[in-house]
């Protein structure tokens, strides 16, 4: 898989969301994720983001929460801010449907 083939994945991903179609989302980034050829952990972290986002939309607030989680860890090691910061939002979201407070 190439960058370009992730690109269009990631605007197939997007375009499912805003049609709320969340396991034709999933589908999208499940096959990025497993695309590691790459060895980016920019898109990796984007993929897992996509996952944590079907599962959002799909009410699976404990399994978001856990994708969010593998998102938002390599991108603080990595310096991925732009992914991380908009990823620990909806980690916040998610613990206030689970009730998960510190």
């Amino acid at each position: 898989m190439t960058i370009a083939h992730w690109r269009r994945s990631t605007i197939s991903a997007a375009i499912c969301i805003l049609l709320a179609d969340c396991w034709s989302n999933a589908e999208a980034n499940t096959s990025r994720l497993s695309a590691k050829r790459l060895n980016s952990p920019e898109w990796q972290a984007r993929a897992l983001s996509g996952l944590a986002d079907a599962q959002y939309m799909d009410c699976r607030m404990a399994t978001a929460l856990r994708y969010f989680i593998d998102c938002v860890d390599p991108c603080e090691v990595q310096g991925l801010a732009r992914i991380a910061i908009p990823n620990r939002v909806m980690m916040g979201h998610c613990r206030i449907y689970t009730c998960a407070f510190d």
